[in-house]
């Protein structure tokens, strides 16, 4: 059509047209050919007027899944290089220093591709944002794959990471502003059993294709794949920008459109409604409607109730990755390869990473009916016993399968809540005109964590033994338990708006009760 995708309509009836569109299921980017149009043919393929929210949980789920299948890249990326790195220091005969770098420049890389990210998606929107995330995803591991040598490597590796950092937070945003909010906490867990699928495809990857020649470059390069086709399926018409995004632009009638197609009638009204007291109540910059970097800061400073969303937001996005989870994700081949051979080291990661599938199918089935802080303590105390679990395995030598058991269990019990839960939490604990840059802030804080974690885990076992090396990991789970317990609020079974008065300095349910203690 050639009109710009953040232009606005033409002035033509926006409200009666984009809500046609949305009943209908017609293109809801104004960017796209006949926009709001009235096509009959549209109208039946649509089904019956009145399907309300039913049809539009059908979008959900559709939209979903096509969100999370650029989650599977991201979770391949995690499990093919447990293997690969493997491989890699075997053929280029690289020191552990460098296999460490390797690793962790991708955590590394997802702090500032968090940060991007969280500024990409409030200037141009979730929509762009992600398909600029896409281009990066595509890139990364092909360029990883083809590299003469480690130092190339590392280059396409950060950009795998930068791609990976602004997939999280614009992932996780966009769906929760667009899924309806009795589905928006099933919907999100969707992301940890995407990873999980991801990670597990990764293991079964390294032990099918390890001996071939090139074996690791191929491994990498697969994961060019996914992001590909997730970046010609952002092209279809049918997939709509975040309708709080445009809310924020000033575009509520195009706001309202998508939140009828998605959410219902009902729920689209009363988010709308409440989406304007928000705004009325809580000011912001009047050109973006967003939070800038400058007022961000010092509303910190001032407002209770940012600091309550800022505290909860990196207890739990933190307790992610300070539990030790990257670490074990990419280097348990490793660890293990010396009692149980490569393959069959292959072989227990696959095992690893069917529990994590099954812990991620679990979550997704009773997150909505637990809460999400009961499923993150619990998975806090199971991965603080699973780490003590193995310092002891290993200090004993107690074999194989002890040691296999172990890691299951950690991966396990870290799916079920730090891994479902996370991103779930981050999304809804901010209000939106916070959420992209709270989010960004917190994963930074987050992936900072990881990248101690990934540098020094290989290092510590070499240094210190694995025994002790997994003692400091029960340690610290411990730890991101008590910073749980004590920050995070419950923020399951409302709206995103009502979730910002939760958050206010005024709201009774945080100002007269201690914080460990609240529910929504």
């Amino acid at each position: 059509s050639g009109v710009p995708r953040c232009r606005p309509p033409p002035p033509m009836k926006p409200c009666d047209r984009a809500t046609a569109a949305a009943e209908r299921g017609l293109p809801m980017r104004p960017d796209q050919p006949h926009y709001g149009a009235t096509d009959p043919g549209a109208l039946k393929d649509a089904g019956a007027p009145g399907s309300g929210e039913v049809a539009g949980q059908r979008r959900s789920m559709w939209f979903a899944a096509l969100l999370v299948l650029l989650v599977v890249s991201e979770g391949y990326d995690f499990g093919v290089l447990n293997g690969a790195i493997v491989l890699i220091q075997e053929e280029l005969g690289s020191s552990n220093w460098e296999i460490s770098t390797v690793v962790s420049v991708t955590p590394a890389s997802v702090i500032p591709g968090s940060a991007l990210g969280g500024m990409m998606a409030d200037r141009l929107g979730r929509w762009r944002s992600l398909l600029a995330c896409c281009i990066l995803l595509v890139v990364g591991p092909l360029g990883t794959a083809l590299a003469p040598s480690v130092h190339i490597m590392i280059l396409f590796r950060a950009l795998v990471g930068g791609g990976i950092g602004a997939g999280f937070v614009i992932i996780s945003m966009y769906l929760a502003e667009v899924a309806p909010s009795g589905m928006r906490g099933r919907l999100t867990v969707l992301e940890e059993i995407a990873i999980a699928l991801g990670m597990l495809l990764g293991y079964f990857t390294n032990w099918w294709l390890a001996g071939i020649s090139n074996d690791w470059r191929w491994m990498l390069a697969l994961g060019s794949i996914t992001p590909l086709i997730v970046a010609l399926l952002l092209l279809l018409p049918q997939v709509p920008e975040s309708p709080r995004w445009l809310f924020a632009m000033g575009r509520a009638e195009e706001a309202e459109a998508t939140l009828r197609a998605y959410v219902g009638d009902v729920e689209a009204r009363h988010t709308i409604a409440l989406m304007r007291e928000q705004k009325e109540r809580e000011p912001v910059d009047a050109q973006e409607g967003f939070a800038d970097w400058g007022s961000a800061i010092k509303d910190v400073q001032t407002k209770p109730g940012v600091r309550r969303m800022l505290s909860a937001g990196c207890a739990v996005a933190v307790g992610q990755t300070a539990c030790g989870y990257l670490g074990v994700a990419y280097y348990s081949s490793t660890v293990l390869k010396g009692m149980l051979g490569k393959r069959e080291a292959f072989l227990a990661t696959i095992a690893m990473g069917v529990a994590k599938v099954v812990a991620a199918i679990i979550a997704l089935l009773i997150l909505e009916h637990t809460g999400r802080r009961p499923l993150l303590l619990a998975s806090a105390g199971i991965v603080a016993f699973a780490s003590a679990w193995l310092c002891i395995a290993f200090a004993l030598d107690a074999g194989a399968l002890a040691l296999a058991f172990g890691f299951c269990l950690f991966m396990g019990g870290h799916a079920v809540g730090l891994g479902a839960a996370v991103f779930v939490y981050i999304a809804e604990v901010f209000t939106t005109e916070w959420r992209g840059k709270g989010m960004a802030t917190v994963l930074c804080v987050s992936r900072a964590f990881a990248v101690v974690n990934t540098i020094t885990l290989p290092l510590f076992v070499d240094s210190f033994g694995a025994a002790a090396t997994f003692g400091l990991q029960a340690v610290c789970c411990v730890q991101v338990a008590g910073c749980i317990w004590a920050f995070a609020y419950e923020t399951g079974g409302q709206s995103l708006e009502a979730l910002s008065k939760l958050s206010s300095e005024t709201h009774p349910s945080l100002s007269d009760k201690p914080l460990s203690g609240c529910r929504a």
